[in-house]
């Protein structure tokens, strides 16, 4: 350091060769204020929408997202759903033997939309911004053409996968 300061009369680093940054700053701060405002703006949509004279890329979007601190996550599940999980949990505590997990089979059934987003969105959001009211998605359970299957596992394995013509309810 005290070489360095008696040669170029600083401390800091001296500038070093690389790639020259694609985006000015304020294209990146465009960028985090829009992903701020439209938490579920995919990086290719805001690549696409970000002004300049040069085209970027998502992962530039993504990349320049990240150094603000900003990060695609998955959306939180609503205060019910978890307290429906909670309670499946404190219900089944007294499940500890091998014998006892035999027995358990585990259902569930998933509709995929043919016309929209099958629900595999993330959120971009910072640190501690979990439980933020953009950050939670409400979902929509309706809607065009869908198809509905249903499956389960178990300790022993798991059962075959069952298309369901219309809806699926507890009879059925």
């Amino acid at each position: 350091m005290w070489r360095r300061y008696q040669q170029f009369g600083a401390t800091r680093d001296r500038p070093r060769s690389g790639r020259p940054r694609v985006t000015s700053i304020r294209q990146d701060t465009y960028t985090r204020v829009v992903h701020l405002r439209e938490r579920l703006r995919t990086a290719s949509l805001a690549a696409r929408s970000t002004p300049g004279l040069r085209r970027i890329s998502p992962r530039t979007v993504r990349d320049r997202l990240r150094e603000q601190g900003i990060r695609p996550r998955r959306p939180v599940l609503q205060q019910r759903h978890r307290v429906a999980r909670f309670g499946w949990c404190r219900r089944h505590i007294h499940i500890q033997t091998q014998q006892d997990w035999a027995r358990i089979l585990f259902t569930d059934e998933s509709r995929f939309h043919l016309d929209s987003s099958d629900g595999r969105s993330r959120v971009y959001r910072r640190v501690g911004e979990r439980f933020h009211h953009s950050c939670v998605i409400e979902r929509c359970l309706f809607g065009g053409g869908s198809v509905m299957v249903w499956v389960g596992i178990s300790s022993r394995g798991r059962t075959a996968l069952v298309v369901a013509d219309g809806t699926l309810t507890g009879i059925r």
